[in-house]
């Protein structure tokens, strides 16, 4: 089957139009790239931050609390220990 019109299959990219087209895209759009860049930064800082609070959640609370169950109910809880009494 002979490839869509206006497809192209298997050709390399011209460095020499690439920069052309790096250097048309950056004189013209400064500011929308710039937003784009900064938008791009803030976006993975709250990702990271979102995970860190995760685990801290996780660590602090929801372990504690688990924990503080099981010495109230006469269990100490050891990893892979919890379920074990049940056996």
């Amino acid at each position: 089957m002979p490839p869509r019109r206006g497809y192209v299959t298997n050709k390399k990219i011209d460095p020499k139009s690439l920069l052309r087209l790096l250097k048309y895209v950056f004189s013209r759009y400064k500011v929308q790239l710039a937003c784009v860049g900064i938008c791009l930064i803030v976006s993975s800082l709250a990702s990271v931050i979102a995970a860190t609070f995760m685990q801290r959640l996780i660590d602090e609370v929801i372990l504690r609390q688990a924990d503080d169950h099981h010495r109230h109910n006469g269990h100490h809880l050891r990893p892979g220990s919890c379920c074990q009494h049940h056996l």
